[in-house]
C-alpha cells in the first residue's frame, strides 16, 4: 500500500482476459470499489528464479520499486534490483543495487522504511542466525548504488529460522515481521518494539485538503513539496477531493515549501517547519487556492529581505519565479505590490 491510502501495488499483470502474468501492477480506490489493476511497465521486466518468486516494495515517494528476483547478472539465487519511474509514468530496467548489499546467496523481502533510505531485507549470504536474517542497510546519498554496510538485526530479533518481512508503519516505533520460529504454521506474524539502532529516521506525515479560499470547496490540483530555498521538489501527489485528502510523507529536522497548484489559480505557497521535530509526527495542514481575477490578494510568504538590506532571503527567487512565469501567461495582468517591514526589520511582499 502507498503512504496515500488509496493505492495499491500488487504482484503479476492482470490480462483482459483473466490470465496473469509476470510483473507488477497498480491499483486506485475510488468511491466505486478498486479500479481494474493497470501494469507498471518495466522495461526489460523478466525473472529466472527456477520458482519465478518475486518480493518488491514501492518507496514512500512513489518513484521506485526494490525488487527480489534473479536476473543475467544476479550473484546467488535472488539479488534486490531497482527500478526507477520515467517521465511518461513507465519503469527503467532493474539495475543491482550493488555488491555491498547483494550475496552469492540470495536476497528477498525489500522494504524501504518512510524516510527513503533506511532498507531491511532478508539475506542468507550475510553473517547470520539463521538460514535467512534481517539485515538493515541505509542509502548513502541520492544515487541508489551507495549503501551502508548491512548490519545484522540481531538474535532478539533474527532466529535459527527464516525471518523476512520486515515491515515498519512511519510512526516508526514498532515493527512486523514473519518467523518459522515459535509459529503455529509454516511462518507466523510477530510484532516487536523497536530499540534506537534499527530504527529509521523520523518523518512527518503532511495531510490536508486544497480548498477554494472563497468557497472552501474542496479543489483538484498538485501538491508538492520542496526544501526551503531550494527550487527542487522532493515530493509530489495529485489531490482528488473523491479521496478525502492528500498525504505527504517528509523526514524531520528539515524546513519545507509546501505548495499547491491548479490551473486559473495563484500558485499557493506555506512554510513548514520541522527543523525542531526528532520524533515521528502528524499534521493536518490544509492549503488554500486563490482564483486568478481581477482585485485578488495574494501574500507571498517566501519573498523576505535580509535585516537592514536589500538583499533576498533563500527561498525568494522561487516565489518570485512563480510570479514570472504567471505573468508570461497572463500579459495583459497588471499587478499592485506592497511590502512593509515590522520593528524586527522584516519584510514581506503582497
Amino acid at each position: 500500500m502507498a503512504p496515500d491510502g488509496r493505492t495499491a501495488y500488487l504482484i503479476n499483470v492482470y490480462r483482459p482476459d483473466g490470465g496473469m502474468s509476470f510483473g507488477i501492477s497498480k491499483s486506485i480506490r475510488t468511491k466505486a470499489g478498486w479500479s481494474q489493476p493497470v501494469e507498471c511497465k518495466i522495461t526489460n521486466n523478466y525473472n529466472l528464479h527456477e520458482k519465478n518468486q518475486l518480493e518488491f516494495c514501492v518507496s514512500p515517494d512513489g518513484k521506485a520499486i526494490i525488487l527480489a528476483v534473479q536476473r543475467k547478472d544476479t550473484r546467488g539465487n535472488r539479488d534486490l534490483y531497482v527500478s526507477l519511474q520515467k517521465p511518461d509514468n513507465t519503469w527503467s530496467e532493474p539495475v543491482s543495487l550493488g555488491g555491498v548489499v547483494n550475496t552469492a546467496e540470495f536476497e528477498s523481502s525489500p522494504f524501504l522504511a518512510a524516510d527513503g533510505r533506511t532498507l531491511y531485507f532478508t539475506s542468507a549470504g550475510h553473517p547470520g542466525f539463521g538460514n535467512g536474517d534481517i539485515f538493515v542497510s541505509r542509502r548513502q546519498d541520492d544515487s541508489w548504488g551507495n549503501w551502508s554496510e548491512p548490519e545484522n538485526l540481531g538474535p532478539t530479533i533474527n532466529t535459527a529460522e527464516w525471518d523476512g518481512y520486515f515491515t515498519i508503519p512511519a510512526s516508526g516505533d514498532y515493527a512486523y515481521l514473519s518467523s518459522r520460529a515459535g509459529s503455529l504454521g509454516e511462518d507466523d506474524i510477530f510484532r516487536l518494539k523497536l530499540f534506537p539502532a534499527i530504527k529509521p529516521d523520523p518523518v512527518a506525515i503532511i495531510s490536508g485538503q486544497v480548498l477554494d479560499s472563497q468557497s472552501k470547496k474542496p479543489v483538484a490540483s498538485e501538491v508538492a513539496s520542496g526544501l526551503f530555498g531550494d527550487t527542487k521538489e522532493i515530493s509530489k501527489v495529485d489531490y482528488n477531493p473523491e479521496s478525502g485528502e492528500f498525504k505527504l510523507i517528509l523526514p524531520t529536522q528539515k524546513v519545507y515549501n509546501l505548495k499547491a497548484r491548479k490551473e486559473g489559480y495563484f500558485t499557493t505557497t506555506e512554510v513548514l517547519d520541522l527543523s525542531k521535530d526528532k520524533r515521528f509526527r502528524d499534521i493536518r495542514r490544509n492549503l488554500y487556492l486563490v482564483k486568478i481575477e481581477p482585485g485578488q490578494k495574494i501574500v507571498m510568504r517566501e519573498v523576505l529581505f535580509q535585516q537592514s538590506q536589500f538583499a533576498l532571503l533563500p527561498g525568494a527567487n522561487s516565489e518570485l519565479d512563480q510570479v514570472v512565469s504567471m505573468l508570461e501567461k497572463y500579459p495583459t495582468m497588471e499587478l499592485l505590490i506592497e511590502g512593509h517591514t515590522d520593528n524586527q526589520g522584516i519584510g514581506s511582499l503582497i
